[in-house]
C-alpha cells in the first residue's frame, strides 16, 4: 500500500496535504472494513500511528528528549510553523519551543508528536499528584 501522507506543509495556520493517487482505493477498503472488529493495542503501538521508519524514529527520538527535559525540570512544548500567541502552551502551561519552520516533513512531525505526547502524559500525572482538590471518590 502507497503511503496516504507524501508530504505535510503547515504554513500560517494552514494545513496543506499532497495526498497519494490511491484514495478512493483506500477509501473503498474502509468502508468494506467497517464493521470488522478494531484490534486491541498496547498503549505503545497506540501512540505511534502506522507512519514511515523515519517518522517513528523520530517520535522515540521526541520521546527521549521529552524524558531529558523533565528530569532536567526543564518542561516545554515543541511547536512549528508561524509562531504567534502568547508563547505558553494553553493545556500544559509549558513553555513553546520552536523546532521548525512552516515546512515541515515525517521526521519534524514524528519528533514533535513523540515529545508533545510524553509531555502532555507527564503533565497529567503531575496535576493529579499535585492537585490542591480533594480527589472525587
Amino acid at each position: 500500500m502507497k503511503p496516504l501522507w507524501r508530504s505535510i506543509i503547515f504554513c500560517s495556520g494552514l494545513l496543506l496535504a499532497v495526498t497519494s493517487p490511491v484514495m478512493a482505493e483506500i477509501s473503498s477498503k474502509r468502508h468494506a472494513s467497517a464493521n470488522a472488529p478494531t484490534p486491541v493495542l498496547s498503549s505503545e503501538a497506540k501512540s505511534v500511528p502506522n507512519r514511515s521508519s523515519e517518522y517513528q524514529s523520530a517520535y522515540a527520538q521526541g520521546q527521549r528528549e521529552a524524558q531529558e527535559n523533565i528530569a532536567k525540570g526543564e518542561p516545554s512544548i515543541y511547536t512549528f510553523g508561524k509562531p504567534g500567541g502568547s508563547g505558553v502552551d494553553q493545556q500544559t502551561g509549558f513553555p513553546l519551543v520552536a523546532i521548525a519552520g512552516c515546512v515541515i516533513d515525517d521526521s519534524i512531525l514524528g519528533r514533535s508528536n513523540g515529545y508533545n505526547d510524553s509531555m502532555r502524559e507527564w503533565a497529567a500525572t503531575q496535576a493529579t499528584v499535585n492537585s490542591s482538590k480533594p480527589a472525587l471518590p
